[in-house]
């Protein structure tokens, strides 16, 4: 089972992975992308986490000037690219 909605506590995970006895993969991606950005490795299996990226994905955390979106406060805006990626 692949993961990708919203949010899912690693807790929530574990009792869906125990009970229906399947691996569950968290992925990550935005709505202006046609697949997946980011997702674990195969073999890790743990929850709350995902590792890298697509091979064709370009991911880089940015500042927003005049915006609380800063890395002194850990908030960034998350810029990607690659082919599976529309513009705006």
């Amino acid at each position: 089972m692949v993961i990708g909605l919203v949010p899912i506590t690693p807790e929530i995970l574990h009792i869906f992975r125990i009970a229906l006895d399947i691996t569950i993969i968290e992925i990550y991606g935005q709505t202006v992308s046609t697949g997946t950005v980011i997702s674990p490795y195969i073999m890790d299996l743990s929850f709350g986490t995902v590792d890298s990226s697509f091979l064709y994905v370009q991911i880089k955390l940015i500042d927003v000037p005049n915006t609380n979106n800063r890395s002194n406060n850990n908030h960034w805006n998350v810029c990607i690219r690659g082919p599976t990626i529309s513009e705006n």
